[in-house]
């Protein structure tokens, strides 16, 4: 089993889009094997050095990786090289799943959906309304299936009020509230997790809801991986460029304790960690897990 991580290189970090402090480019994506010892290969994707940069939501099909830059998708095989990229998709993507044959690509700012087929050409675009007043509509950062094919988006307002909300055609009910700055939402057994990214936190919502819980990790927490027996919770503290914390990633059993702890690198020399998948033949197809 080996483990995909992709990287976001912001700019409030301040650190340099382009180069670390070493003068080396910075990876945007990396395949670690399973106790992250060792960067089996990586991948760099540089942008524009003026605004944010790096990878976000990746999902993996197949012998396919797809993971998203800001305005873009990228195709790579398994090695991460790259077979293809369609750019100006969105101005601000952030996730992107597979389901059914197709990849659904979420466009945070506009509230679109943009549904792409295998070979990246646009099928077609999901305008999301919302039954309450929309303001907490304002970033939509993440979308999954459940195992009767309903699909669910998690959102934050400008006030990082958070929620959780199940679609129906292109209408957003809301399920989870109370959030705070939520992302990455996956359906496991009788529930799904989510990462209460700014309360530091990964919940899972269960039923009977006796079987729910609450993990804390040091800091702002993105990026949920899932394996058979598995989480994977990425944690980046969000500090200034006198500050060079490391980045780690939280493996936790499915009743949430954590069993160990891997410090991979520093917010300095990678960014913060976006999105992290479980790559294990009989899951690639999905996020869903059986």
């Amino acid at each position: 089993m080996n483990i995909l991580v992709t990287f976001v290189q912001k700019k409030k970090n301040k650190i340099n889009l382009q180069k670390n402090s070493s003068g080396e480019k910075l990876d945007s994506m990396r395949i670690y094997n399973s106790d992250f010892t060792q960067v089996l290969t990586s991948y760099t994707n540089n942008g524009d050095p003026l605004s944010d940069s790096g990878l976000l939501g990746s999902c993996v099909v197949n012998d396919k990786i797809y993971a998203l830059g800001i305005r873009d998708v990228f195709e790579f095989d398994l090695e991460l090289n790259l077979l293809n990229k369609r750019s100006n998709i969105g101005d601000w993507l952030h996730d992107i799943e597979y389901h059914d044959g197709k990849l659904y690509c979420v466009n945070s700012y506009e509230g679109l959906i943009t549904v792409l087929d295998l070979d990246l050409n646009i099928v077609e675009n999901i305008k999301t309304k919302f039954l309450q007043n929309g303001a907490q509509a304002a970033h939509i950062n993440s979308i999954a299936f459940d195992s009767n094919n309903h699909p669910y988006i998690v959102s934050h307002n400008y006030d990082r009020e958070g929620y959780v909300y199940k679609l129906n055609d292109d209408l957003a009910f809301p399920i989870c509230r109370n959030l705070n700055k939520p992302h990455d939402i996956r359906f496991v057994d009788n529930g799904y997790l989510i990462c209460d990214s700014s309360n530091n936190s990964i919940i899972y919502n269960g039923l009977p809801i006796e079987s729910s819980w609450k993990t804390d990790v040091e800091s702002f927490c993105r990026g949920l991986g899932v394996s058979e027996n598995y989480y994977y919770v990425g944690s980046s503290k969000r500090e200034t460029e006198d500050e060079c914390e490391v980045l780690k990633i939280y493996k936790m059993n499915k009743k949430g304790r954590v069993e160990e702890i891997f410090n991979i690198d520093s917010l300095k020399t990678l960014g913060e960690i976006y999105s992290i998948t479980v790559l294990q033949p009989s899951k690639y197809n999905s996020k869903f897990s059986k």
